[in-house]
Formats: structure tokens, sequence, C-alpha cells
């Protein structure tokens, strides 16, 4: 859920900036404890589905341009695209799906007939 509202926002600021709030209190309260657990939790080796792929690409594209059209005077923009690149960092990373080819454990007590 926090990944589809921060996506509405960081399109928003994208396409319709004007008369439109940075969420930046709402968002680091939803972003830091997932980039918490991220960093606690390293998650196995393993490919990354390609949402998450593609979340991570937008929340960086977004908080760029959003950088760029606002300028560093706005410390509410810096804030909130600050967030948005913790977030693509925390649906970056590889691993947040195991594998689904598991290999027979040679130590297990089954014994395949």
């Amino acid at each position: 859920m926090t990944v589809l509202i921060g996506a509405e926002t960081a399109l928003g600021f994208v396409f319709d900036p004007r008369y439109k709030d940075f969420p930046f209190a709402a968002l680091t309260m939803a972003v830091l404890p997932f980039a918490t657990l991220t960093l606690l939790n390293r998650p196995p080796q393993g490919a990354r589905p390609v949402t998450e792929a593609v979340f991570a690409g937008l929340f960086v594209l977004a908080a760029l341009y959003t950088v760029f059209n606002e300028g560093p005077a706005n410390w509410q923009s810096l804030w909130t695209c600050a967030m948005y690149f913790l977030l693509a960092l925390r649906c970056g990373r590889r691993g947040a799906c195991k594998s689904q080819n598991k290999q027979p454990d040679r130590n297990s007590r089954q014994s395949i007939l």
C-alpha cells in the first residue's frame, strides 16, 4: 500500500505539480520502518520481481525530475525526494523473493526411490 500511494504522489508531482503539498512527514513515517527492516533482515540472494524493479525506477526518475523542477531552495521537496530514493532502494533490493527451484538436501533423511 505504501508503494502504491508513494507512486501516486510521485507521478502527481511529475505530471501535475500545481497546488500540491509535499507529503514528507507521512512518507517518512511509512518509508523508514521499511528501510530499517530491509537493513536488519537481509533477504536471501535471488531474482527480484519485475514490479519491484519498475516501482524502483519510477521512484528514482520521479525524484530526479522533482529535485530539478523544484530546486534546492524547497526543503520539503528535497525531503520528499530523499524518501522516494529510500523507497526505491528498498524496492530495488535483490532477493526480495525466494527461488522456486530448490535442490534436494543431501543430508535429509528422505531417500529418493
